[in-house]
């Protein structure tokens, strides 16, 4: 049987990555000049949309990692024969639907949401679960209805890249602590530039202003979403290999982590600088992670022919 043919050639080169990589690098240079005052103008206090965009804003990466969970968890049913093989396989793919409702869960109801963690067990993770569980069925169905023995380690691999993005930005967050926008206005907390340490951030914590607000540097959200940019993968998955599907694919991913960025400057929870360091630590993850895909399928291929 002849598997799909290689068709991503493209997508390993590095021009691709360039223009984000541009837009990127100029943003974290104005806005090491220029933060403070495009925050001043761009800050929208107490919008119920920009909320709701905060909260919900990072669905698409969540969503994108209960669907290969899904479907690596069904690919220990199909293709392995070991037990251990089975349990690792089993265990990786649940990892992935827990930590989807889990962290969207905390999305919604933290201080960058509805800011309400008594909710978050009691009623966003049950209905994340559900959710996210119906998208990790889905992931599992086309894994079932797959030929290629070979998705599964695309899968795996996009399954790690969300998670080494976002162990990454964790740690860099854990370093600077940048108070964000909407608490230096409050008068309470200094601007800091993002390479400004503040080492005496528990200082100024108080019953109103939590740790939640000193972790402006840099942006989770956006970080976190660039794992769209491998979005182009979901169609070999679904078995919708063509260009188009690609296409759109590449556009959404791109577009839509440029958005959420600008969205949260407008909730005054990141500045310029916080989106596009976050945007280019996940970016540059994501483009190891396709380099290192397009190696593996590339080399399976000719082994196979």
């Amino acid at each position: 049987m002849q598997l799909f043919l290689f068709k991503y050639k493209s997508m390993k080169k590095k021009r691709d990555f360039i223009p984000l990589t541009i837009m990127l690098i100029t943003g974290l240079i104005l806005g090491s000049f220029f933060d403070l005052n495009i925050s001043n103008f761009l800050y929208m206090k107490n919008n119920s949309i920009i909320t709701a965009i905060s909260a919900f804003g990072e669905f698409p990466a969540y969503g994108f990692l209960a669907f290969v969970g899904g479907f690596i968890f069904v690919a220990g049913i199909k293709q392995f024969t070991k037990i251990w093989q089975k349990i690792i396989i089993f265990t990786l793919g649940i990892i992935a639907l827990l930590g989807a409702s889990y962290f969207q869960a905390n999305a919604i109801f933290n201080p960058n949401g509805f800011n309400n963690a008594s909710l978050k067990l009691t009623l966003g993770l049950p209905i994340c679960l559900i959710i996210m569980g119906i998208i990790s069925f889905l992931g599992g169905l086309a894994c079932f209805k797959s030929k290629d023995t070979r998705l599964w380690k695309v899968a795996l691999a996009v399954g790690l890249t969300i998670g080494v993005i976002a162990l990454v930005i964790t740690i860099v967050k854990a370093i600077p602590h940048r108070p964000r926008y909407r608490t230096v206005i409050l008068g309470s907390v200094e601007f800091k530039n993002w390479w400004q340490l503040t080492p005496n951030y528990k200082d100024y914590l108080t019953d109103t202003i939590s740790s939640e607000e000193f972790k402006s540097f840099p942006s989770g959200h956006t970080g976190h979403v660039m794992c769209l940019l491998l979005l182009p993968y979901i169609p070999l998955f679904i078995g919708k290999d063509k260009k188009i599907a690609r296409i759109l694919c590449s556009v959404f991913g791109f577009f839509y982590a440029l958005f959420l960025g600008f969205t949260r400057i407008l909730a005054g929870a990141h500045f310029l600088s916080d989106v596009c360091f976050g945007g280019l630590l996940g970016a540059l993850i994501a483009f190891i992670a396709n380099i290192i895909i397009q190696e593996v399928l590339l080399k399976e291929k000719k082994t196979i022919q």
